[in-house]
Formats: structure tokens, C-alpha cells, sequence
């Protein structure tokens, strides 16, 4: 079984891709969910809508993670990164 996200109308909605066309799965889906389940795959394909086809979609990043965190903010990290590429000491001003 294969998912994917993709662009409806400005909404990000999640499908089954079965050849080559998407079948929307409700709106409400628990994407991690259904995944941790691990359905039977023809359940799913048959709880899914429509399909249409995949050229006429907006394929989207199949996940979104729940916080990004970026380390660069804290300054030994800072240092470190620059001590293993360039062997220079301390945090630059910029």
C-alpha cells in the first residue's frame, strides 16, 4: 500500500495511491495511526474516495514532523561545527 500527501484545494489531504491515481482518505485520518495499525489494505481502499489521477495533483512531503529544532542557536554547537571544519576557535560575530 502506498500513501501519499497531496494539495486539495489549498488543503493538505492524505491518500492511497492505487496505479496511477490518488483516492482521498477521510479528512479526519490519523495518518501515524494508520500506519501503526497496519491495516488490511483493501479496508483502506475501500474507506478511501474517488480516485482521480495523479497528474492532476500537487504531490506534497509525505510526512510533516511535529517541531523542527534548529541546534545552530546554541553556541557550543556552534563552536563545535567550526572546530570540525575549519579548526577555528569560538563563535564568528556574524
Amino acid at each position: 500500500m502506498r500513501i501519499a500527501a497531496y494539495d486539495d484545494q489549498g488543503a493538505r489531504r492524505h491518500g492511497v495511491v492505487i496505479d496511477d491515481q490518488i483516492a482521498a482518505l477521510p479528512p479526519d485520518t490519523d495518518l501515524f495511526a494508520l500506519l501503526e495499525e497496519a491495516p488490511d489494505q483493501d479496508w483502506v481502499v475501500a474507506g478511501a474516495g474517488h480516485p482521480v489521477p495523479l497528474s492532476q495533483v500537487r504531490l506534497l512531503a509525505p510526512v510533516q514532523p511535529g517541531a523542527v529544532r534548529d541546534f545552530v542557536t546554541f553556541e557550543e554547537h556552534v563552536e563545535g561545527v567550526r572546530r570540525s571544519v575549519d579548526n577555528a576557535a569560538g563563535v564568528p560575530e556574524q
